[in-house]
């Protein structure tokens, strides 16, 4: 089936005999096309290709035996096998005759077309790349993410050389029914630009950077990933004079790699001894889940959090935090990786399910930084939970404890009526734009999964990629590398919710100078998101003053790292001991965003500067 819903005839010879098949695979198939994000390097190769002078593509007005002033298919077949199907001007026109509606459905005309279009290019590209890149044209990066969901995050462009995509198209019948005979690669809408794709492969490319970016279209048997090779020595840096090699996708300029291979004594055996446990335990796990989830479901979802004492406090903020705007917070299951914290959170009103086969290793205190080992242990804790209870049947918004709610944020995945409803799994944008979070950049500490089959094996995956979050220390990057082959292999469908959009801010907001209006506007009231994530952040302590400092901040002192025995509950619950009816604001740093001036505190970063005095 064509782009237009009609069946397209086998290509022919001109006398109605099927054409064989070429010995010879290409490498996009019949109509396909790749789609660049167009870059400096992209654009010079796009430059040199129309270097030199080619024969045309006919024009689509010739082959209209439906109209009365047209020449007849005959003549037009004869005269151009005279030209050996090179139609050279001038040719037979037709210019009175109007576009043929019946064009496309008409066999001969169809198969006339592709006879001529065969042996003809583009201006500029050579014969001999015919079957990858017979032409190209170009719309807005804009138009192109509204009218196709990529996904991925999709970032306004920087200037005028980043505003579109460039199309390539392996077949003049591809390219756009108004450009069949332009000579210069021309700007269309997104429908225009697609309408007679059969197949359209999308790749990214990096926008900017000082390197030179090379892209080699290589006719050959279909891949669906790319290689990269760098003038790069076995160590050292990049070097120019160095000959190109292959490396991994996430090797950078200056020789580091951000993945790296896991080590199998150091990473993936340690794993597996880990993994064994949780595969001898994780059905009678998931069958003591589902009474829980029977019971707290709503909508069939959960919002699962996972958490340990060292991080309690924080859970206890998200609880009062909630409490203060009257969100209900029955359906939130926590995971607790020590007995301490399932006590706390059961106090505090939530259900708690603790499993001392699987968390009983796990470690009570905060990680003293991102990525640090008690960190990385507490990451492959969350992929568990989060894979258990999606075995239950349920959907699940997973959530880190550093994140408060404004307003319940359910109703916006379960909005059937939504233009983005139809996708499998939903992520808060991470902000970053670093090479080991591409394409996504995707973050691990908000995201909702709906229940199908390619959302449990994503989870699976995860699951069994256990050496890869060790090896990275982030889950966040090995749940993007699953996620992105998942995607290629499954059409695993996730959305990552752009950081420019309201709903969903987090650390991006906070910490990037260019988002004070964003701050100012959210301590205004001028803002109403559905959540906030405190992510960007080296550690806890230094969440809780950010907290604070926002006035986001509920967790009265005499409750902050305190076990539920050393609470005075005086015969009330956790609730009532420790969630303060007023946010306690205090000031801390003086350049990081807080509600009202804190000019009298230091600064935290080098070189910062007073976060109100700077606009």
């Amino acid at each position: 089936m064509n782009a237009r819903g009609t069946k397209s005839p086998s290509s022919g010879n001109g006398n109605g005999t099927p054409r064989p098949s070429s010995p010879r695979p290409s490498l996009l198939s019949t109509s396909s096309i790749l789609i660049l994000v167009i870059s400096h390097s992209v654009a010079f190769l796009v430059g040199s290709m129309f270097a030199s002078n080619h024969t045309s593509t006919v024009q689509r007005s010739m082959l209209q035996p439906h109209c009365p002033e047209c020449p007849s298919m005959k003549t037009f077949m004869n005269a151009s096998v005279a030209r050996n199907m090179k139609v050279a001007e001038p040719a037979i026109k037709c210019e009175s005759c109007p576009p043929c509606p019946k064009q496309r459905e008409c066999p001969k005309c169809v198969q006339a077309t592709k006879i001529i279009q065969k042996e003809s290019t583009n201006p500029g590209l050579p014969s001999s790349v015919n079957r990858i890149a017979a032409g190209m044209a170009t719309a807005t990066k804009e138009d192109f993410a509204k009218t196709f969901d990529l996904g991925v995050p999709i970032d306004a462009a920087d200037s005028d050389r980043d505003r579109d995509v460039l199309m390539v198209y392996s077949r003049g019948d591809a390219m756009p029914t108004k450009l069949t005979d332009s000579k210069s690669v021309e700007l269309v809408t997104a429908d225009e630009l697609t309408e007679n794709c059969d197949i359209m492969h999308v790749a990214f490319r990096n926008r900017g950077g000082s390197k030179n970016m090379c892209l080699a279209l290589v006719p050959n048997y279909e891949s669906h990933h790319l290689q990269t090779w760098m003038r790069l020595p076995e160590r050292g840096r990049g070097d120019r004079e160095h000959p190109l090699r292959l490396v991994p996708r996430t090797m950078q300029w200056d020789g580091k790699d951000e993945f790296g291979v896991p080590k199998f004594e150091r990473h993936t055996k340690k794993t597996w001894k880990e993994l064994k446990v949780y595969l001898e335990t994780y059905e009678g796990i998931v069958a003591e889940l589902k009474e829980i989830v029977k019971r707290i479901k709503y909508k069939n979802t959960i919002v699962v959090l996972v958490c340990n004492h060292g991080q309690s406090e924080l859970l206890m903020n998200f609880v009062c935090a909630a409490r203060t705007r009257g969100l209900d917070t029955q359906h939130v299951l926590v995971f607790a990786t020590d007995e301490e914290t399932k006590e706390l959170a059961e106090s505090m009103g939530m259900t708690a399910y603790y499993d001392e086969n699987n968390f009983g290793h796990m470690p009570t205190e905060a990680a003293k930084q991102y990525g640090d080992m008690k960190f990385v242990k507490l990451m492959m804790a969350k992929v568990l939970c989060v894979h258990l209870t999606i075995l239950t049947g349920v959907d699940v918004l997973f959530q880190d404890v550093d994140v408060i709610w404004f307003k319940d944020p359910l109703p916006y995945f379960h909005n059937r009526n939504s233009t983005i409803y139809n996708n499998d799994a939903y992520f808060q944008d991470d902000g970053a734009r670093s090479l080991r979070y591409a394409p996504y950049s995707a973050n691990s500490g908000f995201y909702y999964l709906r229940n199908n089959q390619r959302t449990v094996n994503f989870l699976t995956q995860l699951v069994l990629a256990g050496d890869l979050i060790a090896k990275s220390f982030s889950h966040q990057q090995a749940m993007i590398a699953v996620m992105s082959e998942q995607m290629s292999l499954h059409g695993f469908k996730a959305k990552v919710l752009l950081r420019e959009d309201e709903g969903f801010p987090g650390g991006f907001q906070f910490h990037s100078g260019r988002k004070k209006d964003y701050m100012r506007q959210l301590f205004a009231g001028q803002k109403d998101p559905y959540i906030f994530h405190m992510s960007w952040t080296l550690n806890k302590d230094n969440k809780l003053l950010f907290f604070k400092q926002m006035g986001e901040w509920y967790v009265k002192e005499e409750c902050v790292s305190k076990k539920l025995d050393d609470i005075a509950l005086a015969g009330g619950t956790a609730v009532d001991a420790c969630c303060s009816a007023e946010a306690l604001f205090s000031c801390h740093y003086q350049d990081k965003p807080s509600k009202y001036p804190c000019s009298d505190s230091p600064p935290i970063d080098k070189n910062g500067k007073d976060w109100w005095a700077h606009k």
